[in-house]
């Protein structure tokens, strides 16, 4: 059906180590219920089964079965594959798509990876500056907003920046990343919008999907504590309290804290989004 052959475990996010952010990009979660969900996964420490989530306000057996158990696209996106002047009744390959979103967009190329910098495709294949972008990849995703392009039209989640003497548009693809190279110029209103529905393209055929890791319980001889920079939860042996060490995820170096830290109270979807 493509020609993108993926690893599940590119596609998997264990519940208990996700965050806000993961919540909303990954699975496309409202900000108020990743938030709630995130609070109570840290209150909770560990969830063991998907069905204690129930209890809670905007969580459904639908939802649970979207996040568990997604489909992939089996039939091609009439319009998008029309806009790339490729054949509308076909699924095109991937690796299609993603060239012809390049010549439609005057793009010097794009990479599509993980969100931890694998690279899983890039077109065309012979630049050798995606070797270096894609090694870079995670640090982009977390540079702040003074770093960032201003660009009135820029829809949501998509971050544009400056890479060498290029633009670089990123645009979150589930569990995936595909990032543009553009000359500077070549960012407008009508390139933003086909990236992003290539993006969604990505994500439909490649849906990511949550799961819970029993293994990583946190018992009375661990101490448990966020990233601040970018809140993955990390479990370690109290043996570790007080060591300097490096987050898995951001690679920032942290002190491992003398005791577990936790959200003492929940709010409601509803109480966050009025800011309560």
């Amino acid at each position: 059906m493509d020609d993108v052959k993926l690893g599940s475990l590119d596609l998997q996010f264990d519940f208990n180590g996700c965050t806000v952010r993961d919540f909303c990009e990954v699975f496309q979660i409202d900000h108020a219920t990743a938030r709630y969900l995130f609070e109570y996964r840290l209150e909770s420490m560990h969830v063991f089964k998907f069905q204690q989530l129930l209890k809670l306000k905007g969580v459904t057996e639908e939802s649970l079965q979207t996040w568990c158990f997604p489909k992939s696209a089996v039939e091609p996106d009439a319009a998008l594959q029309k806009s790339l002047q490729l054949e509308p009744d076909k699924l095109a390959p991937l690796s299609k798509l993603l060239e012809s979103a390049s010549k439609v967009s005057e793009a010097t190329g794009c990479l599509l990876t993980t969100r931890m910098g694998h690279k899983i495709l890039q077109f065309p294949e012979t630049e050798t500056i995606f070797e270096k972008l894609a090694a870079e990849v995670p640090e982009f995703m977390n540079v702040t907003q003074d770093d960032l392009l201003e660009l009135k039209t820029r829809p949501a989640n998509m971050q544009v920046t400056q890479f060498e003497a290029n633009e670089l548009l990123f645009a979150p693809a589930g569990a995936l990343y595909l990032t543009a190279l553009l000359s500077p110029g070549k960012i407008n209103p009508s390139s933003l919008k086909l990236w992003q529905s290539v993006a969604s393209e990505v994500r439909r055929r490649y849906p990511p999907k949550v799961f819970i890791n029993n293994h990583a319980v946190v018992t009375e001889n661990d101490v448990a504590f966020d990233c601040p920079q970018c809140h993955l939860r990390i479990v370690i042996d109290k043996a570790g309290i007080d060591m300097n060490i490096h987050c898995p995820r951001c690679k920032v170096r942290l002190t491992v804290p003398q005791e577990t830290t936790s959200i003492s109270s929940f709010k409601t979807p509803e109480q966050l989004a009025a800011g309560a």
